[in-house]
């Protein structure tokens, strides 16, 4: 009776291996899945990233707050995209990543928010950090806010970020005479 002990040992061991097996491919399937959907994003935002201008403070600014109530902004997100034509890849990607997400409690959208700006930043549009900015660097990146016009190397601070792309404005800033 031994042997028959070590056999079904022997096929216990085998079976436990082979589930911890197709565990991991199906764990690493889906990683790959959820890596390839977040570049199509990331790339479609890209392609479209003028689309979403008036969208990407919002996004920080509801992250910023304890409670993230606000779901305008990504009710806009998700209703531009949709209306985006010949880019089925994209807006699939997006729709599944997002869907069901404007009806999720708080801690499931805060995530989908947060997933949102790592698409964006994966596209390559970057909040500028800046706190003040002399005006006559501020180009066509910030509106001014105030009377008249300062000089070129009066400091601004900034009220609002812009958002940038390969250089240039997606969502201009606003600033306004003075430091913080």
């Amino acid at each position: 009776m031994p042997p028959i002990t070590s056999t079904v040992k022997l096929i216990t061991a085998g079976l436990v291996v082979a589930a911890a097996s197709v565990t991991a491919a199906a764990l690493l399937v889906r990683r790959r899945k959820t890596q390839n959907r977040r570049r199509i994003i990331s790339d479609g935002i890209a392609r479209h990233a003028g689309l979403y201008d008036g969208l990407y403070e919002g996004l920080c600014q509801i992250l910023a707050h304890e409670e993230a109530m606000e779901r305008d902004t990504l009710t806009e997100w998700c209703e531009r995209t949709s209306r985006i034509g010949g880019e089925p890849g994209y807006t699939e990607a997006f729709r599944d990543a997002f869907d069901g997400a404007l009806h999720a409690p708080e801690e499931e959208y805060r995530k989908k928010l947060s997933l949102l700006l790592e698409c964006i930043a994966g596209a390559g549009i970057m909040r500028a950090e800046e706190k003040t900015i002399p005006y006559g660097a501020a180009g066509d990146a910030y509106i001014f806010l105030g009377n008249g016009t300062p000089d070129a190397d009066a400091v601004c601070s900034v009220v609002k970020p812009c958002w940038m792309f390969e250089g240039r404005p997606v969502e201009q800033g606003i600033i306004m005479k003075g430091e913080p």
